[in-house]
């Protein structure tokens, strides 16, 4: 619970881009780690969303998130987050 007026501020690895790489990584992760690690798709992102007011551009990958201009477009890797914010009415 968290009062009217606040907001929620998400980055998440995804698993919906560069798929095979990003399976491999979950692979590695979860025998190093000793909580599982997940990924989730952007629907199930969106989710954490729910009831809240989107703030734009809404959920997108995190090079998408307000990039500056001219900035270099970061490598398949990094763009394998998606970022977002939201705010509780």
């Amino acid at each position: 619970a968290v009062p009217s007026r606040s907001y929620l501020v998400v980055s998440h690895m995804t698993k919906d881009i560069n798929t095979e790489a990003m399976e491999q990584l979950a692979d590695l992760l979860n025998k190093t780690m000793k909580e599982p690690f997940v990924m989730r798709d952007h629907a199930a992102v969106s989710r954490f969303f729910d009831g809240l007011e989107p703030v734009e551009p809404g959920l997108v990958q995190v090079a998408q998130w307000r990039p500056d201009a001219g900035t270099p477009s970061p490598t398949e890797q990094l763009t394998a987050y998606y970022a977002g914010v939201a705010r509780k009415p």
